[in-house]
């Protein structure tokens, strides 16, 4: 493992921004499905590596445009665009960060341990039927119609459409056909992948709640002098995308305001 170094100062790992130290390079790529603990997992990273973690979801959803957009090309790069293009990207995409969780990159695990010889795979597991439960809750948040509305408008947002797409497609790239439609099966689908793709000494099955023991056991780093994280259950997973409702409909009411005060405007010098 690379030796840790402290962090210049905090940096919220949901909050978009770029890592404070690009000279670092990846040590773990956590491989779990979101909901099965890649908050927690993300926060436990951060403070056992002590670096930046990519938790690609909060990256891809609140961070810079260009970030979705790189994810986007990587995950449906199209005709003419080669492996090595596409590990340049990837390569980009994680430049500074310790470690890496949720999707998209976990369905780049294959590419990322070639990039990443010395890097270690941890996948968080959960009982099916209840991760099934719980991941159907933030997709039918995601794809609700009105959140779909209100995403077009707002900036980096407004690219998820293309960018969920582009996820659909990798899947049925990487996973045999009967993953479709997704069920609690898919759990076990996706760890027969990795089990696959990644040599078996470097890849642990880890359940969130185990602790600190055996993940810092396996990345062979000190156990960090604070309670391992257990956060963002089913209602804060709810109310973390309530600011976005709230600003695509404000975004959306002022469009439609100065659409109404533009028209009367017209119709007012038309008259007069």
């Amino acid at each position: 493992m690379e030796e840790p170094k402290e962090q210049k100062r905090w940096r919220d790992p949901f909050a978009g921004e770029p890592p404070n130290d690009p000279t670092r390079t990846l040590q773990v790529i956590a491989a779990g499905l979101p909901r099965t603990g890649t908050i927690s997992l993300t926060l436990a990273l951060s403070w056992a590596l002590h670096g930046d973690v990519c938790h690609g979801g909060s990256a891809c959803l609140r961070g810079k445009e260009h970030i979705i957009k790189g994810w986007t090309k990587v995950l449906d790069p199209g005709k003419g665009v080669s492996q090595e293009e596409v590990d340049d990207t990837l390569k980009e995409l994680l430049a500074g960060y310790v470690a890496t969780t949720d999707a998209p990159a976990i369905f780049f695990v294959e590419e990322l341990v070639r990039l990443y010889p010395d890097a270690k795979v941890v996948c968080t597991v959960r009982e099916p039927n209840r991760w099934w439960d719980s991941y159907q809750e933030l997709i039918n948040t995601l794809d609700n119609p009105l959140f779909i509305l209100l995403q077009l408008v707002q900036p980096t947002l407004r690219y998820s459409l293309a960018w969920k797409l582009a996820i659909l497609k990798r899947r049925r790239k990487i996973y045999p056909p009967e993953f479709e439609p997704l069920g609690p099966h898919f759990m076990e689908i996706h760890s027969d992948y990795l089990k696959r793709v990644v040599p078996e000494d470097r890849l642990f099955f880890f359940n969130m709640k185990d602790g600190w023991e055996p993940l810092c056991k396996f990345l062979d780093v000190p156990v960090p002098e604070k309670p391992f994280p257990q956060v963002h259950d089913r209602a804060s997973m709810k109310s973390s995308w309530a600011p976005y409702w709230w600003r695509g409909a404000a975004i959306w009411l002022t469009i439609l305001a100065a659409g109404y005060g533009l028209s009367k405007a017209v119709s007012y010098a038309r008259t007069h």
